[in-house]
């Protein structure tokens, strides 16, 4: 587990206010399927590719070359029902053995 500060993190994707009756979120890079019940009030949930170059730390950290990241907001959000997040296999990871 790697220690990122979040707030360097610059998204660039779409938000909604997801309410307690659940909804989607999609962007180029990911979709979230939120359940009826995964939140107690509406949240503005976002997805995006996060554009920021990460340090080599980071980078590293998987031992996987990262050539995209998505990043889900808020940070630290609960969800008290399993919430599905679909992401495309081309281009998100290159394997290096």
């Amino acid at each position: 587990l790697v220690d990122v500060e979040p707030s360097d993190l610059k998204l660039g994707g779409c938000a909604s206010v997801i309410g307690i009756a659940g909804g989607t979120i999609e962007s180029d890079n990911a979709t979230v399927n939120i359940p009826e019940g995964a939140l107690q009030q509406p949240e503005t949930i976002a997805v995006g590719e996060v554009i920021d170059e990460l340090p080599e730390s980071i980078n590293k950290a998987t031992g996987y070359e990262v050539s995209q990241i998505v990043a889900f907001t808020p940070y630290n959000q609960i969800f008290y029902e399993s919430v599905e997040i679909s992401l495309p296999i081309n281009g998100l990871i290159t394997m290096y053995y």
